[in-house]
């Protein structure tokens, strides 16, 4: 499944863009959000993969799992 999107490109590289995916610490997310979470974050990976998204580079979490 390919994303047509109809965002603006992310190609110009004087230009930086974050995308963030948050979900709730507390508790627990609804198993729909789970869903949709774990998808984007397989599109994104893949679109990477394939190199879709040339500019793009993947966060990486700090070793103790806290982002910096």
């Amino acid at each position: 499944m390919r994303w047509g999107g109809g965002a603006a490109p992310l190609s110009e590289p004087d230009v930086w863009r974050s995308v963030v995916l948050a979900t709730p610490r507390t508790g627990r997310a609804p198993p729909a959000v789970e869903i949709v979470a774990r998808e984007l974050t397989r599109q994104v990976h893949a679109a990477l993969r394939r190199g879709d998204w040339p500019a793009a580079r993947p966060h990486t979490p700090a070793p103790s799992g806290k982002d910096i």
